[in-house]
């Protein structure tokens, strides 16, 4: 994997985890468009998408990848001076990784 800007990270987890977003240019960040409501909502009054800021994002983003870290990564994640992020961004890369893979099908694909 060639190094990524975040927004190129997040474009590609986020085709991984079958979540379709919408990226705001001015604001510099990704729309949720598959939440429920009205579709003709406005692009901003949806939910904002992140994982690498995001837990409950990130959570979501590893169940739909089907990740579980290894107890050496949950190691090497814990030590890092903030786990948090650490492993936010470790499920993200973990989902761009698996969208290069030519096999990988998330479960979750609505495409």
């Amino acid at each position: 994997m060639n190094r990524m800007s975040d927004r190129e990270l997040l474009e590609r987890a986020a085709m991984a985890g079958g979540v379709c977003v919408t990226y705001h240019h001015d604001s510099g960040t990704f729309y949720d468009t598959t939440a429920q409501g009205n579709p003709a909502m406005n692009l901003l009054s949806r939910p904002v998408w992140n994982p690498l800021d995001n837990d409950g994002d990130a959570l979501r983003l590893a169940v739909a990848i089907q990740w579980l870290p290894t107890r050496t990564e949950f190691a090497r994640l814990a030590a890092q001076p903030d786990p948090h992020a650490a492993t936010r961004r470790a499920i993200v890369i973990e989902a761009v990784a698996k969208e290069e893979a030519a096999t990988w099908k998330s479960p979750y694909d609505r495409r």
